[in-house]
C-alpha cells in the first residue's frame, strides 16, 4: 500500500505550535518552501527534540506543512520519495489523500485521521481531495532516508 498508519507514539500537545499559528506564519528559511497552495516553516526547538528521541530513524527534514484547497496532483523532488506525517487539522471532513500511477489511475485513496502517523509514498502522484476541503490542512512531516528499511516494521493497518 502507498497510504499507511504507522505504529509511533503520539506527540504531547504542549509541543506542537497552534495551527493558526502555523497557518498564519510568514516566516521561511531554507529548506522551508512557500507556493500559491502549499508552504513548510521550521518546527519548534522542543518538538525536534521529542521527534529525535522518539521516531525510530534518522531524518533528513522535518517541519510543519500547510496545504491549501487548489494543490493538484503532484510528485514530491526526487530525493522525497516518501515521508511521514502527522495531521493536526485534516482540512475538512472527508478530505482524502490519494496516490495515482502514471495513468492517473487511482493507487489508494485514504482520509487520514488527525494525531495518527502515517506514511506516505511521495515519489508517485499525489494530492489532498475532497468537496469539503474548505481550510488548510496542517501537518508535521518528515523526510527520511532510512524510512524504507524501517517503515515494515511499523506499519498498522
Amino acid at each position: 500500500m502507498y497510504i499507511n498508519y504507522l505504529n509511533f507514539l503520539t506527540i504531547p500537545l504542549p509541543l506542537i505550535l497552534n495551527t493558526e499559528l502555523i497557518v498564519n506564519t510568514n516566516i521561511y528559511t531554507l529548506p522551508n518552501l512557500k507556493t500559491l497552495f502549499f508552504k513548510t516553516i521550521g518546527i519548534n526547538d522542543e518538538l525536534h527534540q521529542w521527534l529525535k528521541v522518539n521516531i525510530p530513524f534518522e531524518f533528513a527534514h522535518v517541519r510543519y506543512q500547510v496545504i491549501y484547497k487548489g494543490i493538484t496532483p503532484h510528485k514530491d523532488s526526487t530525493d522525497r520519495v516518501t515521508a511521514i506525517t502527522y495531521l493536526l487539522d485534516t482540512g475538512g471532513e472527508n478530505v482524502a489523500t490519494t496516490v495515482f500511477d502514471d495513468f492517473g489511475n487511482v493507487l489508494q485513496s485514504k482520509t487520514i485521521v488527525e494525531r495518527k502517523w502515517h506514511y506516505l509514498t511521495t515519489h508517485l502522484t499525489h494530492t489532498v481531495t475532497g468537496a469539503t476541503f474548505n481550510k488548510p490542512r496542517v501537518a508535521i512531516s518528515i523526510d527520511s532516508p532510512e524510512l524504507y528499511s524501517y517503515f515494515t516494521k511499523f506499519i498498522c493497518d
